[in-house]
């Protein structure tokens, strides 16, 4: 089985630490794994799709999966409802 390696187990550590509260602050993203949100929030569901991610309890699996789905979610809302509004100013 692949070992999760430390770049990898940095962002799992961050989400964990911050599943609870439904994401992670930008300026964490930034300070802990210099990048951007989208990048770190894709690359979490990268690591969520491998072998590695086994060594994660069924809770803490489908907590951080959550939470990629909340920050994908509010982002695709954000941008149909800025889309829906430049038409109405």
């Amino acid at each position: 089985m692949r070992r999760i390696d430390t770049h990898d187990n940095a962002i799992l550590d961050l989400a964990r630490r911050w599943a609870p509260y439904g994401s992670v602050p930008t300026s964490e993203i930034w300070l802990t794994c210099g990048m951007r949100p989208n990048r770190f929030y894709t690359t979490l569901a990268r690591i969520l799709g491998t072998l590695a991610a086994r060594e994660l309890s069924p809770d803490q699996c489908q907590s951080l999966k959550l939470l990629v789905m909340r920050h994908t979610t509010n982002r695709h809302e954000r941008a149909t409802r800025d889309a829906c509004c430049e038409g109405a100013e």
